[in-house]
């Protein structure tokens, strides 16, 4: 930007610098009462307008006269003048909540704010910040600095500006500036503060990015790590556009952390502060205050954080203990449930969930209900009862398990283009969480159902009543200030919504020829130009999700200071929609969640602008500008730290650098993406109980609400079922430890303190949470890069080794163990036993399910499919030539692959064996009128549970190898069509017929050989199907493969055998030899016809094949 912009017409965005001190002061004292008597009366006309004025020669007179860094000189001197007459006019008219008036002033300053000061300091503080923080955000426990400390730095560094710097005036194309507009001002700090609270938070996108390079090992490059970055963090500006009215204007409103920098910003410009010897520290200067609480909490980090860790997570139990794993479950700090929560680390306290000087006591209060009743009482219980096969797994830690208690290795299930493999998962394991984490996603699926009672019920009529008249608000003191500036249009909103949020795909032709080029926009463009498996319908409904929940859930935040996510909300509906898309899941949660949480920080950054008087216009520039601007820094510091840090994201890295966000965000990709919520939370699954929790979330809000009604005056009326259910969701990986040590100090400073030594809170208590920060920040900072990054290490002696000693901290406290190759949980996902129990019931005649059976597979619903397949008939060999089996074979492998489960079982599993004889008796039904009336025996055997009879039948079905005439394709042509050898192979094995004939006469082998799929002729032939059969033209599979080109079938077949079929003569009088030299394909076996193929692995396969040439007949 660099210049402070001073246009002359009513555009301009706020209060503009004016020119120097000496040029000002000229004919200020002539015109100051004039001035102060017209901007009284421009003062009393817009509370009677209303604020609403058109952009003509009066609006700008009023902003030139209500602006005194406007670009008129002879108005400059107005300043001190005008703060007087303000402080004596609203002297008596504050905001009703008593957070506000002790924190935020009830006049304006008019001091100008858009300096090329203000936005070189605010850019450069974003660059370290946004570094920082990006930097951190890979250790656990996970440091942030926050932009209070930005505006801690940024107050020297103004004032030396302001003193080192030239006051010359500059004018560039039209615009006036100077580098040096006068004294360093508190809203040209509140615009760097600004600039820092949108760019210090770590973009949700960069968890994408750890979870595709570190984990699944997937890199699309650094423009997509750009585009994604900026779009995710861009995209909520609209919606915060259209929340002002709801979320900004309102004086109930409060939005509680931002009085904590609005306390801050006061106090470094507070020149005639009150003081109140009573109270400690009441008697010594805010800035000495918060000087001394920085230094201190500085100096004593080095105690916990480098000489004497063990005082970090205190629990001395597990010390005691240190290879029992109950009691490193029940005690410990790191991966148990912390009984004992002792910590004398300010980074435990307010790691994970922020200083608990902030929020209000009972916000902290309904969290820890939630923490002490379903993390401490509920996980114990069952963890302890051995639910979800707990006595196996870790009591809480964000990872994911396998069968064996081993990390669950996602590349087993992974198909080449990172989607599921069904087939693999099944061979290889169910998906295990730790207790805590289970519990978690039960809680969040409370959280959901609970937020949307509870809004309705609480604020159902004053969101629709405000929503008709917030037009006619009467406003607060604050708006009154704020109706002075122009505001920022919605339009300029919503078009950095449009640009930033819509469509399309330079990779997708049909689509793009739908649209204009003028169309294109980030977001859609880097879903679809990109191999993410993310549809559009995806993006759109993500953003759409956004929009819905931000104004409950911007109410509940701008209340009680807690915001609840909605990251398990769009992994449950993406996780239903299009499983088995890990990446995909990942980048729709992060516009469905990431969006609305930008917005609602978006929006608590308005409110900050709206305490501090800055112009609108001002604030929309210094947003947008910032966050771009941030993108850029966080994505090169990434990238770096991931190339440069040894070991960096590993389990055990010495530093602690092993990215806890970026692992939560990986297992739930895993969890809700890759495996899909059907195959965890479904009816029938492991943690299908969990869906309970949507109901727990329903009655709640309901049941206590209509108690308060009974009981006005008692507790019940801080209940908050939300913040109960959703209020620890940093659990894992933070622990209760994190939790009961927030909650601790947050009923000393915040209830007790408050209560009795109201005047200390009012006064210093913001300031002592903002100096703590710091002091831990900058005490992390130093001890990094003077200790760490020199290979200074801390000193070993037994408070240092005592940490790492403990099966708590290892992550190792688990009761039971799996020895060998020995396996705890069910081994498959299992089939839906009550649907098909329930079809089986049906009365004859049964429907023909072809129609529906064919769009279950088209649409990869194995679910559907089961149940139809087991009610239809024949899955073998069919010859139905409009029947959704043929197309599983060639659409849906996923779904083709249920039923060859059920020739799978083993005998030792006997429910299972009870579904396959259901089954596979159900598919004999219809076949042919021949095997009618012993399908008929069999069933009713099979639903009195025969196990005798149910191999019998699968003895029967292997014998049978009379050829049926057919007038259409079975599933094997159709598998020989699509060359799915794995199908085919399946089809074969269990007696499928090879040498049924389709419509146009042709074999298994015919079409295999034309469509050139050498591995399927290899099993074809190797189970023996006739070589020598024609098809209705008289011609030959081998003729066929000449025909096409397909060289490598032809010289494979003529290296393989001596037989009379390589030597046959066509009805051209041409030996195959002659016919393919005619036709000039050559017979030469190569390397890459013939290597390629035999790498792929079927039952008949153990290794690759090994094909020996031979010299070609001539």
């Amino acid at each position: 930007m660099g210049a402070d912009i001073r246009r002359t017409s009513a555009e301009s965005t706020g209060v503009d610098a004016g020119p120097g001190p000496s040029s000002r002061h000229s004919l200020s004292q002539q015109r100051s009462a004039s001035i102060e008597g017209l901007k009284e009366h421009l003062f009393q006309w817009d509370e009677t307008h209303g604020g609403h004025i058109s952009d003509d020669d009066q609006v700008s007179e009023h902003e030139l006269l209500m602006d005194p860094g406007s670009p008129g000189d002879e108005y400059g001197d107005s300043i001190e003048m005008g703060t007087r007459n303000a402080r004596r006019r609203h002297e008596e008219d504050d905001s009703p909540y008593a957070e506000v008036r002790a924190a935020v002033r009830n006049y304006d300053e008019d001091v100008p704010c858009n300096t090329v000061r203000a936005w070189v300091i605010g850019l450069t503080l974003v660059v370290v910040g946004a570094s920082m923080n990006t930097l951190f955000s890979l250790r656990q426990p996970t440091i942030s600095i926050g932009p209070l400390v930005a505006q801690i730095i940024a107050w020297p560094i103004g004032h030396a500006w302001a003193r080192l710097m030239p006051t010359r005036n500059f004018t560039t194309w039209g615009f006036h500036w100077t580098l040096n507009p006068g004294p360093f001002n508190i809203k040209e700090h509140s615009i760097i503060g600004v600039m820092a609270s949108v760019s210090f938070s770590v973009a949700y996108s960069t968890d994408i990015i750890l979870a595709q390079l570190i984990f699944y090992k997937q890199n699309f490059g650094i423009w997509f790590q750009l585009l994604l970055t900026i779009s995710t963090q861009s995209l909520g500006y609209g919606i915060a556009g259209t929340m002002r009215k709801f979320l900004v204007y309102p004086a109930s409103m409060i939005w509680p952390a931002n009085l904590v920098a609005v306390t801050m910003m006061n106090t470094m410009y507070e020149k005639n502060e009150i003081r109140d010897p009573s109270v400690f520290g009441g008697n010594m200067a805010r800035h000495t205050w918060f000087f001394l609480v920085t230094a201190g909490a500085f100096v004593y980090y080095f105690i916990p954080g480098f000489l004497a860790q063990c005082l970090s997570v205190f629990a001395f139990a597990t010390w005691i203990a240190p290879r029992n794993p109950v009691v490193n479950q029940l005690f410990g700090g790191t991966t148990g449930l912390s009984l004992l929560p002792i910590t004398f680390d300010w980074t435990q306290i307010s790691g994970f969930v922020g200083s608990p000087l902030i929020p209000p006591w009972y916000a902290i209060a309904n969290t820890l209900i939630g923490v002490v009743v379903f993390y401490v009482i509920g996980c114990s219980a069952l963890h302890f009862s051995g639910a979800w096969y707990a006595e196996f797994l870790p009591m809480s830690d964000p990872n994911t398990y396998d069968n064996t208690g081993a990390p669950y290795n996602t590349s087993r299930v992974l198909n080449k283009d990172y989607t599921l493999d069904q087939e693999a998962y099944e061979k290889y394991s169910p998906l295990f969480l730790s207790t805590t984490f289970a519990m978690s996603y039960g809680l969040s699926f409370a959280t959901i159902s609970s937020l949307i009672v509870y809004t309705y019920l609480h604020n159902g009529k004053q969101i629709w009543k405000q929503y008709q008249n917030s037009a006619n608000e009467k406003p607060d003191i604050h708006m009154k200030l704020m109706k002075k500036y122009k505001e920022a249009p919605d339009w300029w909103y919503m078009g950095l919504f449009v640009v930033v949020g819509h469509l399309t795909s330079c990779k997708h032709k049909g689509f793009l020829s739908k649209l204009r080029v003028q169309m294109l926009a980030m977001g859609l463009f880097t879903v679809l130009a990109y191999p993410t498996k993310l549809t559009w319908w995806g993006f759109l409904l993500a953003v759409a999700i956004s929009f819905g929940f931000s104004l409950p859930i911007g109410i509940i935040e701008a209340v009680t200071n807690n915001r609840i996510g909605l990251n398990v909300l769009t992994e449950f509906v993406f996780g239903y929609i299009q499983p088995g898309r890990p990446l995909a899941l990942m980048i729709f949660k992060t516009f469905g969640y990431i969006t609305m949480s930008q917005a609602l920080s978006f929006v608590s950054d308005l409110k900050f602008g709206h305490y501090m008087k800055i112009p609108p216009r001002t604030m929309f520039l210094a947003q947008v500008v910032a966050t771009t601007f941030s993108c850029f820094i966080q994505i090169i510091v990434l990238n770096l730290a991931l190339t440069n840090i040894p070991d960096v994201c590993e389990q055990h890295q010495r530093d602690h650098f092993t990215c806890p966000g970026g692992r939560v965000f990986y297992a739930a990709s895993v969890i809700w993406g890759l495996i899909g919520p059907d195959r965890m939370f479904s009816p029938g699954r492991i943690y299908s109980a969990l869906f309970l929790f949507f109901i727990l979330g329903t009655i709640v809000p309901i049941v206590v609400y209509f108690s308060n009604k009974r009981y006005p005056k008692s507790a019940l009326q801080y209940i908050m079922a939300p913040l109960i259910f959703g209020g620890a969701g940093s659990i894992p990986p933070a622990t209760p430890l994190n939790y009961f040590s927030w909650g601790i100090v947050g009923f000393i400073f915040q209830y007790w303190i408050k209560k009795r030594y109201f005047g200390w809170w009012g006064r210093l208590n913001f300031l002592t949470s903002c100096g703590l920060d710091l002091g831990l920040a900058l005490g992390t900072l130093f001890i990094f890069f003077a200790f760490r990054m020199h290979g200074i290490e801390p000193p070993k002696w037994w408070g240092n080794e005592i940490v790492d000693s403990t099966m708590d901290a290892q992550g190792t406290a688990v009761q039971g163990h799996v020895a060998g190759e020995q396996i705890f949980g069910p081994k498959t996902t299992g089939i839906h036993f009550a649907a098909v129990q329930v079809l089986m019931k049906t009365e004859e005649p049964k429907p023909d399910h072809g129609a529906m059976l064919r769009l279950a597979f088209s649409r990869r619903n194995h679910v559907a499919a089961e149940v139809l397949i087991a009610d239809q008939g024949d899955i073998i060999n069919s010859q139905d030539a409009d029947t959704g089996r043929h197309t599983s074979t060639s659409q849906s492998k996923k779904a083709q692959g249920w039923w060859n489960y059920c020739y799978r079982v083993t005998p030792t599993r006997m429910s299972e064996i009870k579904m396959a004889r259901l089954l596979c008796i159900q598919s004999s039904k219809k076949a042919s009128a021949m095997r009618r009336q012993l399908s008929t025996c069999f069933s009713g055997a099979g639903q009195s549970s025969r196990e005798r009879t149910d191999k019998d039948r699968i003895s029967y079905m292997r014998q049978r190898k009379t050829p049926v005439p057919a007038s259409s394709q079975t599933p094997l042509h159709v598998a020989a069509a699509n060359g799915n050898t794995r199908v085919a192979e399946e089809l074969v094995h269990y007696e499928a017929d090879m040498d049924a004939l389709n419509i146009d006469g042709e074999t298994v082998l015919h079409i295999a050989s034309k469509k050139g799929h050498l591995m399927l002729v290899y099993l074809l032939i190797e189970y023996a199907a006739n070589t020598l059969v024609e098809n209705a033209a008289l011609i030959t599979f081998l003729r066929l493969a000449l025909e096409a080109g397909h060289q490598g079938i032809a010289a494979w077949m003529v290296n393989r055998s001596t037989g009379s079929d390589m030597l046959l003569v066509f009805d051209t009088h041409e030996t195959c030899f002659a016919y393919a030299q005619r036709l000039n394909v050559s017979l030469d076996v190569t390397r890459s016809s013939l290597s390629a193929p035999t790498s792929k692995c079927c039952r008949w396969q153990k290794k690759p094949l090994k094909l020996q040439r031979r010299p070609v007949p001539t």
